[in-house]
């Protein structure tokens, strides 16, 4: 049988970054075994050990050796320090005892993943059920089932002179030994899952979704757990790179100062830049609104429209100014918004030139827990680039998106999961100071949709060269991206 290529190996700290799951029994040990092994196990969910399980219960079986994995059936060894159980009942002192055909018994983590698994008809029924759901939850087909054998024998009942229970994959009674602590995990089969128990925290990296379905399975019932899987990838420096922008309940797409008043080109400069501003814009408020009409509450992303309106008389922008800025060359108020950008859900006024000032932007921002922030409208180097400043200032000391605390991380360091940015924390770093899963938690992910701003030129300096300009200055403080990669992106 092949090896599951989708899942990673060695590498999986590398790639994978977070993934919560739950389980869901009908019996309160659940919530015991989540409390007690899963958040206090030395390690956590990421122990070395947890990692090598799943990693062999993935290898394939082979035409060779024949390995029966044993959890928890080695006798306790008093002159080791082990101890028994309470109850008297069998413990174990590593996660799993190898035996191999030539009897010889080893510990799971001297084995590794190049040993392949065998096992009784339940182990192949299970590790069937483990690939199949693992191929869910990255929506991948899975590998080539196993061929279970009716005719292959259970586990043995005893072992050692100890009795054990017919399911390699699931004693009643399964222990993890920490020095001189016992943690005790019920896994005997619920009788009714019709009033499941679900648990009250989430299981956080890859280990830990990998060890709940194992668990799960184990049980004899069908997958019962639910997660997601979220790569990490560094931010890409190279044009032509991108990693895909998710329109969900976290994404919001703010769109800067789209009005009437600058029609009036003679009053801001000489000449627009970006010729195919009015389509871009078109196309993806389009966008997002057809996402958001298919999404139900709570996964829809935002749309919000900042609106200026200067204190000045004379300036275009003054709630009082009328100009022939219709599209026919009717009379329309300045402040007025341009009519393939009129705003449906929000509406953002500022009077300055900084939409965060004077705003409730920060606050709608927290309040509807944005991870990801598109920026678009005009004009690129004074409302748009103070945005684009403004919101990663106010993101490096955590007033929104994240906790912060990267001001000093190079933008090399950066990595993404599509949703957020974070930043691996130091080696060296205090241990109130580390963040989770290994990363200093967290950044927004802020991408300036370049070809969907505009300015003028100024000075002497034509439109386009004083956009390219302000465009490339921008890079520093957020994602520089094109209409055509975030449309192709966004779902």
């Amino acid at each position: 049988m092949d090896r599951m290529g989708f899942i990673p190996g060695p590498q999986a700290k590398e790639q994978i970054f977070n993934a919560q799951g739950h389980m869901f029994f009908s019996r309160q040990t659940a919530l015991d075994f989540a409390d007690e092994f899963i958040m206090n196990a030395p390690g956590g969910a990421g122990s070395p050990h947890l990692s090598i399980l799943y990693q062999t219960m993935l290898a394939c079986i082979s035409d060779g050796e024949q390995v029966d994995i044993w959890f928890g059936l080695k006798n306790p060894d008093p002159a080791a320090g082990h101890e028994e159980f309470p109850s008297g009942e069998l413990v174990g002192h590593s996660w799993a005892l190898v035996r191999t055909t030539d009897g010889k018994e080893r510990p799971l983590w001297e084995v590794g993943r190049k040993t392949p698994i065998a096992g009784d008809a339940f182990a192949a029924r299970a590790y069937n059920a483990y690939c199949e759901a693992m191929a869910r939850f990255l929506g991948r087909e899975p590998p080539s089932p196993v061929a279970v054998d009716p005719s292959a024998a259970e586990v043995p009942r005893e072992f050692n002179g100890k009795p054990v229970i017919s399911r390699a994959l699931s004693p009643s009674n399964l222990y993890y030994a920490s020095g001189r602590m016992w943690y005790f995990v019920d896994l005997s089969p619920p009788g009714d899952l019709s009033e499941p128990a679900i648990l009250s925290r989430p299981m956080r990296s890859f280990d830990a979704l990998a060890l709940s379905a194992l668990m799960t399975l184990a049980l004899g019932t069908p997958p019962l757990v639910f997660g997601s899987i979220r790569t990490m990838t560094k931010i890409p420096q190279n044009e032509g790179e991108f990693v895909p922008v998710t329109a969900k309940g976290t994404t919001a797409l703010l769109l800067i100062d789209c009005q009437l008043g600058f029609r009036n080109v003679a009053a801001w400069g000489s000449g627009t830049s970006t010729p195919d501003f009015e389509r871009n814009v078109t196309a993806i408020l389009a966008k997002f609104r057809t996402i958001f009409e298919s999404k139900p509450d709570g996964e829809r992303p935002l749309i919000i429209h900042v609106q200026h309106k200067s204190v000045w008389t004379d300036s275009p922008m003054h709630p009082g100014h009328v100009g022939p800025y219709g599209v026919h060359g009717e009379e329309k108020r300045g402040i007025d918004f341009l009519e393939f950008a009129a705003p449906r859900l929000f509406r953002n006024g500022k009077h300055e030139f900084v939409v965060f000032i004077n705003t409730p932007l920060e606050m709608l921002l927290n309040k509807r827990g944005i991870k990801t922030l598109l920026i678009a409208g005009m004009t690129t180097d004074v409302a748009v680039s103070t945005a684009v400043r403004m919101a990663h200032n106010l993101a490096l000391v955590g007033k929104w998106g994240g906790k912060g605390n990267m001001e000093d991380a190079a933008e090399s360091e950066l990595q993404t999961d599509g949703i957020s940015m974070f930043v691996k924390t130091p080696e060296d770093a205090k241990e109130g100071e580390r963040g989770e899963d290994g990363y200093l938690v967290s950044m927004p992910r802020i991408v300036l949709i370049a070809d969907a701003t505009r300015t003028f030129g100024k000075a002497g300096v034509d439109a386009q060269t004083v956009q390219n300009v302000h465009v490339e200055g921008l890079k520093e403080f957020c994602e520089v991206r094109n209409t055509s990669e975030i449309l192709g992106t966004l779902e």
